[in-house]
Formats: structure tokens, C-alpha cells, sequence
């Protein structure tokens, strides 16, 4: 468990014992550009109204108690405890080397009431960035011990609480891109269900 300081829906900061839940949509947007032009379709370049994807985007959800779940289905389940901080983040199959994904709009389709609050956008505690290591081109993996550098790295994510049991299905829209070139915006369509425990 965490203490944290969490930002609600009216701008009221909650200070609560919390649980956190890592949702990450791995995207193959390869696999999705192929499968669009393989059945004559088009990525939509409106934001408003994207491209709904079925396929092609997996879900890694982490919580300490049920451990690592992924999914890939479009009717995946991402499962949180109840008062849960959830955190999602979206990525490439390539950890955004080749692609980026932006999550930019969340939108809730069941009816009844709300399970978790309307996600938020959150910058890393640190506005300036951290430096993190990494392993600089051009270096082999035989080496007998790891020659590094430090790079400079922000983190980002969006910021929902967990605070009715229940399941909602909802879409989130995202943007690909390569480089600065917008590929298109899409929406992928899970459910979250928050449990008592």
C-alpha cells in the first residue's frame, strides 16, 4: 500500500491509503496499419471520431494481489480493488521506438453509475524529468558488465480511483504516431471491474 495525495474530480486532494493498479495497452500498430489496409480501410485522422480497433492491443494490468494479468481480446476485463489508484500508459509492441502512442480521451459506455472517477492527466512527480540508465547503440551483449549511460526521462499517465464495485465497459482514444507524422486516431473498448477486495 501507498499514502499518496490524489488529485479528485472536483480538485479536491484526497489524502487515502491506496492500492495501486499499472494498466498499460501495449499497442502493434504495425499489425494494425496492416490489418486497415488489408480490408480497405482508412485510420481516421479526425480526433473526435477515431478508428475502433478490436485487435492488436494488449493489456498488461499489475496489481501486488493478483499479480500480472495480460489480455488482448476487445472485450478484456481489467480487474482493480476497490479505493484502487489506477494508472494507465500506453506503449508500442517496441516500447515507443519505432511508433508513440498518446492516450488523449476516455469515455465511459456502460449506464448506471460510475465504478471509477473520470481519469486525470498526471506528470511524474519530478516536472524536470529523472535521469535513468540505459545501454548507449553499439554496445554487445556479451559484455561482462553493463556500460551505461544516464538520459534524462519524464513519465506520464492518467489517474482514475477505483471507488465503487461493479464493471463498466469504457474506450479510451489514442493517437499513433511515427515521429511527428500522425498515423491516425484510433479507440479500443475494454471494461474494468473493481472488486471488494
Amino acid at each position: 500500500m501507498m499514502s499518496e495525495v490524489i488529485q479528485g474530480k472536483d480538485d479536491i486532494a484526497i489524502t487515502k491509503n491506496s492500492i495501486t493498479a499499472d494498466v498499460t495497452f501495449v499497442i502493434d500498430v504495425d499489425s494494425i496499419i496492416e490489418y486497415l489496409r488489408n480490408n480497405n480501410l482508412k485510420s481516421s485522422l479526425d480526433p473526435k471520431d477515431p478508428t475502433v480497433i478490436r485487435q492488436h492491443v494488449y493489456i498488461a494490468n499489475y496489481t501486488p494481489e493478483l499479480g500480472l494479468k495480460v489480455a488482448s481480446s476487445s472485450g478484456a476485463r481489467v480487474t482493480v480493488p476497490i479505493n484502487a489508484n489506477i494508472r494507465w500508459r500506453a506503449t508500442t509492441v517496441s516500447n515507443n521506438f519505432d511508433y508513440t502512442i498518446i492516450l488523449y480521451k476516455f469515455k465511459k459506455l456502460s449506464i448506471g453509475d460510475d465504478v471509477i472517477s473520470v481519469p486525470s492527466q498526471i506528470w511524474s512527480q519530478n516536472p524536470m524529468g529523472k535521469k535513468v540508465p540505459m545501454v548507449p547503440s553499439g554496445i554487445n551483449a556479451n559484455e561482462d558488465e553493463p556500460k551505461i549511460i544516464f538520459v534524462e526521462s519524464q513519465d506520464s499517465y492518467f489517474q482514475a480511483i477505483a471507488h465503487k464495485p461493479g464493471v463498466e465497459q469504457y474506450t479510451w482514444f489514442f493517437a499513433a504516431y511515427d515521429g511527428k507524422k500522425l498515423l491516425g486516431y484510433y479507440r479500443y473498448d475494454p471494461y474494468v471491474e473493481v472488486t471488494n477486495s
